[in-house]
């Protein structure tokens, strides 16, 4: 789970031409992380953004600021029973 996991991770990070954080420093801190408490990969993804750090410049701050905002509603609308508006919120994120 963990390379598809880095993929879409950087895959974010480089989204709009402004990295938030080095390459390959992400890879090796995602691949440092503790994933058992995750059952699948949005699981991982989520706890990989809930530890991102945020204090970056304001530009990059906003984007990492925008990825928690968007997870937040992915799990009140999970939590509300509305999986289909999970689905379309993650595409926000991810596309």
């Amino acid at each position: 789970m963990i390379k598809p996991l880095v993929r879409l991770v950087k895959y974010w990070n480089a989204q709009d031409g402004l990295r938030v954080y080095s390459s390959f420093s992400l890879e090796k801190w995602i691949v440092s992380l503790d994933f058992s408490g995750c059952q699948n990969l949005k699981d991982c993804l989520f706890f990989v953004f809930d530890n991102l750090t945020d204090n970056l410049s304001s530009e990059r701050n906003n984007k990492l600021r925008r990825a928690k905002e968007v997870i937040a509603r992915v799990r009140y609308s999970e939590q509300q029973g509305l999986s289909y508006f999970s689905e379309s919120c993650i595409c926000d994120l991810i596309p």
